[in-house]
């Protein structure tokens, strides 16, 4: 092979070298920000909604106190004004958070409570009905009763939810270390081939300058 020939192979040889290597480390790089983004909507954003939901129901249950302890009627009505909105809200998240279960746990939890939310959701009407109807003592004792447990089971299931949604961030995060670290790792191993088939490139071109630049000009 002549002496040009060889350097246009060794220059194409080097460029598709340095090709692969940019291609490889360029998928790692997606794949790192694509494990991101999966990280952000399918744990993080669960996590803000079933936390959003807890605020909701707590502001609810406060709300809920409220109306029974307050004897102006203006301001039981604005505390019923503010159930419903805590209501609507908490529904609102837990409708979102239920768009990102793919756990069998969670789905289980998640089933549990919505079942204890509409047995509370009955309460809750009972105890804004009889409130506002000055029965402020069977109010009292349905809120003190059999919707105080609800509550706490309640509670309980909302802290799981959050428990098991926290433990699978947790190891998602732990996944997408790994992942980073290896793409780092392979792109810095990637990057020191390159360098070296550069260097042995440039040393072999070196070497032989006078062979070569003879070849060149005796063809």
């Amino acid at each position: 092979m002549k002496i040009g020939a060889k350097i246009t192979a060794s220059f194409a040889i080097a460029l598709v070298l340095m090709a692969t290597f940019g291609i490889a480390s360029s998928l790692n790089l997606k794949n790192l920000a694509n494990d991101n983004t999966e990280f952000y909507s399918e744990i993080l954003l669960p996590i803000e909604h079933i936390s959003s939901a807890s605020t909701c129901f707590q502001r609810m249950r406060g709300n809920l106190r409220d109306i029974i302890l307050d004897n102006k009627m203006s301001d039981m009505l604005n505390h019923q004004e503010r159930i419903k909105y805590f209501q609507d809200n908490l529904k609102k998240d837990l409708a979102e958070f239920e768009k990102t279960i793919s756990n069998p746990e969670l789905s289980a939890e998640y089933k549990d409570l919505t079942s204890k939310l509409a047995m509370f959701e009955n309460d809750n009407n009972k105890i804004q009905m009889l409130a506002l109807s000055r029965k402020k003592n069977e109010a009292l004792q349905l809120m003190r009763g059999e919707a105080f447990q609800l509550s706490q089971d309640i509670d309980a299931s909302l802290k799981k939810l959050t428990d098991k949604s926290s433990a699978l961030a947790k190891e998602k995060s732990d996944g997408n270390m790994k992942a980073a670290n290896f793409a780092i790792n392979l792109t810095l191993v990637l990057l020191l081939l390159a360098a070296l088939i550069a260097a042995f490139l440039i040393a072999f071109f070196k070497k032989n300058i006078s062979g070569i630049i003879e070849g060149i000009l005796g063809e």
